[in-house]
């Protein structure tokens, strides 16, 4: 079993210069200032090595202080060799930040706020001068430390289309290629593979906010969901779990059908038998919610309906990738953090599962 905040946390010291992870970071951030390039370029490669052999469940959100800060500078330049490295270390950090205890990793999401780093790798993003591989490593990191709140951010509908098209070449490849765990490339020795790239920031924004979740249903994020449901990595899986909203996009329908009916002109006219007024046959039924009647009224239309049925079809193999995502839970030994999650009121759902989403991207699969 993997070292998991509920068994392991009391074991984070209070004392920083007790902690026995990344003992050599604050002198190797304090040669990110030196004259030398060489110098620089072998202190980050060192960094991301002390980093990735840290056990990250013992260590503590200030010790990241330093170096987060020690990065700003570097990342100024993005077409030198050190910005390359320095965005490398905070894709690392996107990753491995999961494996820390709650309490630290809400601390590290702070402190990169304040340094500023999401507006710089943003800017970045958008810049037509930033190399292809740096913006797929960019994507990651902008979209993993949330920090896109809505679709009005100038980079969300970019990022979308860049996922996409990545999404588009990858599928093709493994068209010719079927997966292979043992032979998928990760795009650094402690990173992803492309496709869970690509998964994992379309199931950050699947648990994101409700213009976030329109959005993914606008690209027809529910259907290419469905189609990792089964896939052979649990953290793809996941990820295409969380990108089931079907239930979110009903509900909307729904409303539109509602208020279509709602505003519908019509030349009959029917007399209220709660007021006596005359009134339009297709506004009827708004006249009567202002006497709040139909509150529990549904709207139906026969194309939900047909999905209904087709969500029927598929109920055998959705269900069965929902009881493997489950089994890698238990497999971690966090069923019973999971199960305090399930089942509970729709009001509570949705940051349910962004905190089971968050839960699983730190186990090591």
């Amino acid at each position: 079993m993997h070292h998991l905040e509920h068994c392991i946390g009391i074991h984070v010291s209070s004392d920083v210069s007790r902690c026995d992870e990344l003992k050599q970071l604050p002198n190797l951030v304090s040669l990110l200032i030196s004259d030398d390039s060489t110098i620089r370029i072998d202190t980050l490669e060192k960094i991301i090595d002390e980093i990735g052999k840290a056990k990250m469940e013992l260590c503590r959100a200030e010790q990241f202080s330093g170096l987060l800060n020690g990065l700003v500078p570097i990342l100024q330049n993005l077409l030198c060799k050190e910005a390359e490295q320095a965005i490398n270390i905070i894709e690392l950090l996107s990753n491995l930040h999961f494996n820390m205890v709650q309490a630290e990793k809400g601390k590290l999401n702070v402190t990169f706020k304040e340094t500023n780093i999401s507006k710089i790798l943003k800017e970045a993003f958008l810049n037509q001068a930033t190399p292809s591989q740096i913006k797929e490593t960019l994507v990651f990191s902008i979209t993993i430390w949330n920090s896109i709140d809505n679709s009005t951010d100038q980079c969300f509908k970019p990022i979308l289309d860049y996922l996409l098209d990545i999404l588009k070449t990858e599928e093709e490849r493994l068209q010719l290629h079927p997966y292979n765990p043992d032979e998928e490339l990760k795009r650094n020795k402690y990173g992803y593979t492309t496709l869970e790239s690509v998964l994992v920031p379309f199931g950050t924004f699947s648990v994101g906010s409700i213009d976030l979740q329109k959005a993914i249903i606008n690209i027809k994020g529910i259907e290419i969901g469905e189609r990792y449901l089964n896939h052979p990595s649990e953290r793809i899986r996941i990820s295409a779990s969380c990108m089931r909203l079907k239930q979110f996009r009903n509900e909307e329908r729904e409303e539109k059908i509602q208020k279509k009916f709602e505003n519908e002109e019509s030349q009959v006219l029917v007399e209220c038998e709660e007021c006596g007024d005359i009134i339009p046959f297709g506004r009827f039924l708004l006249h009567m919610k202002n006497h709040n009647a139909f509150q529990n009224m549904h709207y139906e239309i026969d194309e939900i309906e047909q999905e209904n049925e087709k969500e029927n079809e598929d109920y055998d193999s959705v269900k069965a990738a929902q009881m493997r995502v489950l089994e890698d839970f238990e497999g971690e030994g966090l069923m019973e953090t999971a199960q305090q999650h399930f089942f509970q009121d729709k009001y509570y759902l949705q940051n349910n599962v962004r905190y089971l989403f968050n839960l699983s991207l730190g186990l090591q699969i």
